[in-house]
């Protein structure tokens, strides 16, 4: 989760400026991607 939030959080200036869904998205995708990278796939 703070992978993303962080992220999500600075980028709208603390939630005053919403961020498109897209960038939202874009985010996300990219804090899980660490995620995995960092603890491996279990698969």
């Amino acid at each position: 989760m703070t992978l993303t939030s962080t992220d999500i959080a600075i980028r709208s200036y603390w939630g005053v400026c919403p961020l498109p869904p897209e960038e939202t998205d874009r985010i996300a995708a990219a804090g899980v991607r660490a995620f995995l990278r960092a603890y491996g796939r279990t698969d």
